[in-house]
């Protein structure tokens, strides 16, 4: 089987085969659940939600990017080390918690323009995990998910900087 083959199959599978609900990790304030508060236990939970979701999001960010060698190598079995070890250390928070998008009455509570910033780190993730897709692939070009890996990457950088995010 070639390399392409076995990377596509494991990314595959981590986005698409069912896993068992003690795998996912989940959130201790899912969102729509604050949202369901009074006033008062809304903005409290708002806070706590937000702030799990930027760390969860900032550390799989943080772990993600250590494969950006791997992708600019183009070597096939380090690519697909790289993608193993993301399935095995469970980094999929990305995937499976509804990103958090703040509405209007929540703008004192969670900044939009902050939200944007984890938001382009997500992207980040996913477009790396398209690179290193393409990356051992024959029949794709891996110019284009690199420039939008590159462009995420440079966005969520900039953000973490001008918000001081740190991973807790």
């Amino acid at each position: 089987m070639q390399p392409f083959r076995i990377a596509l199959l494991i990314i595959c599978s981590s986005l698409l085969a069912p896993v068992a609900s003690a795998e996912i990790p989940q959130p201790q304030h899912p969102i729509e659940e604050c949202r369901k508060n009074n006033d008062a236990d809304k903005t409290a939970c708002l806070k706590a939600s937000w702030n799990e979701y930027k760390n969860a999001i900032l550390e799989e960010y943080q772990n993600w990017k250590e494969f950006e060698p791997a992708a600019e190598s183009g070597n096939e079995f380090r690519v697909n080390s790289a993608i193993r070890t993301a399935m095995e250390g469970g980094w999929y928070i990305h995937n499976h918690w509804e990103p958090i998008t703040p509405e209007a009455d929540e703008f004192d509570v969670i900044s939009f323009d902050e939200a944007e910033a984890i938001f382009d780190c997500r992207s980040a993730i996913i477009n790396l995990k398209f690179w290193l897709i393409a990356t051992t692939s024959d029949n794709m070009d891996a110019s284009s998910p690199r420039n939008d890996y590159k462009q995420s990457a440079k966005k969520c950088e900039r953000g973490i900087k001008k918000y001081k995010f740190k991973a807790h």
